[in-house]
């Protein structure tokens, strides 16, 4: 019973943060938790397949996300910070 109050706890705190972004914030994360790890943010092939804006939006909704500490870049990609947030999030 317990760990299914932390999951509530986690889910209410997800939504929370997730509601606060804009659009086109909340569709890159919601592309970076579904994909793991993205290489090449900027990529045309990524950018298509999540029917995300242009490069230009895309790099200016990542320096928001990544400002807020909810996606990093680490030596493979940018990735979402939270492993729980990055599951919360690819099933949406």
């Amino acid at each position: 019973m317990q760990h299914k109050k932390c999951s509530t706890k986690s889910a209410t705190s997800f939504q929370h943060v997730y509601d606060k972004l804009t659009f086109n914030q909340a569709m890159l994360l919601q592309a970076i938790a579904k994909e793991g790890v993205v290489p090449a943010i900027n990529s045309g092939s990524f950018i298509r397949k999540y029917a995300l804006k242009g490069s230009s939006s895309v790099n200016k909704s990542l320096g928001y996300l990544l400002d807020k500490e909810l996606v990093y870049r680490s030596s493979n990609g940018y990735m979402v910070y939270n492993r729980y947030f990055g599951i919360w999030l690819s099933n949406l």
